[in-house]
Order: structure tokens, then sequence, then C-alpha cells
């Protein structure tokens, strides 16, 4: 199965346009929000985008910041 995490914060524009392209594109993603939850140290801003196959190969795709090519990107991997 394909994860998608975002890691967000509530004053971060780049953050709600992710999230949307991930709702209109209907990808199913989990939220962290960096000011509330622990992190992983690599997870410096926001937003930044892990994806990842659970209990499959190393495969992991991550991003820092959002755009319509980072968008695109994700969307063919996820209906890969």
């Amino acid at each position: 199965m394909k994860r998608v995490v975002i890691y967000t914060s509530p004053t971060c524009p780049p953050c709600r346009l992710a999230k949307g392209f991930m709702d209109y594109h209907d990808i199913t993603y989990t939220e962290i929000d960096i000011t509330k939850d622990s992190v992983p140290e690599s997870v410096k801003s926001a937003p930044t985008i892990i994806c990842s196959i659970e209990s499959g190969p190393d495969e992991r795709l991550e991003f820092v910041g959002f755009s319509q090519g980072i968008g695109n990107k994700i969307n063919r991997w996820y209906n890969d």
C-alpha cells in the first residue's frame, strides 16, 4: 500500500495547497502538524511530503515545499 505523509503547520499556505491538491486528486494522506506532534529529524520545514510503500521495497520520495510539478510527480507515483 502506498502511503503519503504531509508534515504541515497551521499558518503555512503551501501546506494548504498541497492538501487541496491531494484532496482534488483523491490521494489519501496522513497529516502531521509539526507544531504539535513529534517529527523525524529530517523534517526541517513545512510542507515536507514523504511518499513510501508500506511493507514493500525501500522506494521513498521526499519533497520539501509544494508546487504543481511536485504534485504531478506525487500523483503519477500514487496512481502508478
